[in-house]
């Protein structure tokens, strides 16, 4: 198993399920407990920074989950950028002052709204798309969580905004269990085409099942978003603790170094740190 790479996971979850209400952990039994850095095993990956993505709790507490995540951040060096959630669907006019705050608060990088069980359409609602319109303007990154039914939809989001830097959560969520590949394909690669849309290469065995969890198959899926966006465009992230119930943190870290690992050095380092270092700058600027 290969780990010997310096890595900047570009979408770790912490929750404290004592603190705040997460509706969504009740399906999971196994995830439905505080997740804190203390608990995250690393084996003998060597992290660099840790970008928080929002765990989605309740929006009634969704500041306060960034201010314990800053806390947080104040003990724990490895996390170093945020990628905070705000209700875009709201509109410009309401989450303005929001996002104007946000993006003078050190170390947040960027925003984020589940879209993944929305109603077609969703995101390119005009409220929804001048919010995330406002978020670019004031210099903060969008995460699209979508499942691959909706990848064609964001693409038009970031079609119609050309100025905002979008980030693909988990290769827009492929039915792997299922088997997808072409429609799926075809999608990334039309994405692919837009010069403002990254990926991350995360979340990949949740998608799948027991069948179709074997290291050759998620390497499939891995290296085909490496080709469509290319390794400048691609980045490194575990989602864990949510991927923890199929794979380690080491190993999840070989699997994605392996599915590069023809690439020349400077592009695996792409890869693994640098893209994730460049896209979320801010976080490490304001520092």
């Amino acid at each position: 198993m290969t780990t010997a790479q310096a890595v900047v996971d570009s979408h770790i979850h912490f929750w404290d399920t004592h603190r705040f209400d997460y509706p969504w952990l009740q399906g999971f039994s196994d995830l439905n407990r505080p997740f804190v850095p203390a608990d995250l095993e690393v084996g003998d990956v060597q992290i660099e920074a840790l970008v928080f993505v929002q765990a989605n709790p309740v929006w009634d507490v969704v500041d306060e989950e960034t201010a314990w995540v800053q806390h947080l951040r104040g003990r724990d060096g490895r996390i170093q950028a945020l990628v905070t959630g705000v209700p875009l669907d709201r509109g410009a006019a309401a989450v303005g002052a929001s996002l104007e705050r946000l993006s003078h608060e050190s170390g947040v990088a960027g925003v984020r709204q589940l879209i993944q069980d929305e109603p077609e359409g969703f995101a390119l609602q005009d409220r929804f798309v001048d919010a995330v319109r406002l978020a670019g303007r004031f210099g903060l990154t969008v995460d699209l969580c979508v499942r691959s039914h909706q990848i064609a939809e964001v693409t038009k989001l970031a079609e119609l905004c050309p100025e905002v830097i979008f980030v693909l959560d988990h290769l827009g969520k492929p039915d792997v269990a299922a088997g997808q590949w072409t429609g799926w394909l075809q999608d990334i690669k039309a994405m692919a085409e837009l010069d403002n849309v990254r990926c991350k290469l995360s979340g990949l065995t949740t998608e799948a099942d027991e069948g179709t969890r074997g290291p050759d198959n998620i390497r499939r899926y891995l290296r085909a978003a490496v080709d469509a966006f290319g390794p400048d465009r691609c980045m490194f992230g575990s989602d864990w603790p949510n991927a923890s119930l199929q794979i380690s943190y080491a190993e999840w870290v070989s699997l994605v170094l392996d599915s590069v690992s023809d690439l020349a050095p400077g592009e695996r380092d792409r890869v693994m740190r640098g893209t994730a270092l460049e896209v979320y700058a801010r976080a490490w600027e304001s520092r």
